[in-house]
């Protein structure tokens, strides 16, 4: 059996993946502080005589973060392996 999954964050039309860098990763979570917007997981289970695939759809809702909640964020945790610059399970769970 082999199971993959796959996120990304959909916000005002755009989809966020996974930032290539810190200003792009700041960009994310300023376009998302104070604001709804929908984390998209998709997920494939296979067999060699089986395939099931489907998605997730979950709304998350920011606080509003301001400039120093985002730099400590950027500065402490790791940002770039996640889509929309963010793991809600981390410490911008917690405040955002």
């Amino acid at each position: 059996m082999l199971i993959t999954a796959d996120t990304i964050v959909w916000h005002e039309g755009k989809v966020f993946g996974k930032p290539a860098n810190k200003e792009e990763a700041k960009s994310m979570l300023n376009a998302l502080s104070g604001k709804k917007h929908q984390v998209i997981t998709g997920v494939c289970i296979s067999t060699l005589k089986k395939r099931r695939v489907f998605s997730v759809i979950s709304d998350v809702r920011f606080a509003k973060l301001n400039a120093e909640e985002i730099e400590y964020y950027l500065e402490n945790y790791q940002p770039y392996d996640k889509a929309g610059s963010y793991g809600v399970q981390e410490w911008i769970g917690f405040i955002g």
